[in-house]
């Protein structure tokens, strides 16, 4: 009796092993980019955290800091932060916008769900990320393709 247990628990094991659905990696990429502008005096710090399965973009995160001493530059880029966000969302839907200002700094974290997201009419509306959707779904190379020509240096 112990020698069929101990065949049916083997034959369980090697039948749910080899199963047919091969699982989908899933993994993060980064890419980041610093600017310094004497002039306005400000610095901008940016880092997006590109989650992938496969190689499909499955949301990123976007975190966005500038360190300035001037005041009026660091509510200009909330301003435009919260402005662009918004209208991202609103039209796209998807966002999820968290946006605060301290003292020195202004901090913007953005996660993009593209799962969430109107892809149909998203391509309607951005010709430059239309040619990296098929089937509805974003490709990496497409959106870090977008953030290089940005002047971001992704990881490989």
């Amino acid at each position: 009796m112990k020698k069929y247990v101990l065949v049916l628990f083997l034959v369980v094991v090697l039948i749910s092993g080899c199963s047919d659905k091969e699982k989908v990696k899933e993994y993060v990429k980064s890419c980041t980019m610093t600017s310094t502008d004497d002039l306005n005096n400000y610095k901008l710090n940016s880092q997006v955290n590109i989650h992938i399965k496969g190689d499909i973009v499955d949301k990123v995160n976007l975190k966005e800091t500038v360190t300035s001493y001037d005041e009026e530059i660091l509510s200009n880029f909330e301003t435009y932060f919260t402005a662009t966000y918004k209208e991202e969302n609103n039209n796209y839907g998807g966002y999820t916008i968290d946006i605060k200002k301290q003292s020195d700094k202004v901090v913007s974290n953005v996660t993009i769900d593209y799962n969430k997201i109107d892809i149909k009419k998203l391509k309607e509306n951005n010709s430059s990320i239309k040619k990296y959707i098929s089937d509805d779904k974003v490709s990496f190379e497409g959106v870090k393709s977008l953030y290089t020509s940005l002047g971001f240096t992704c990881d490989e």
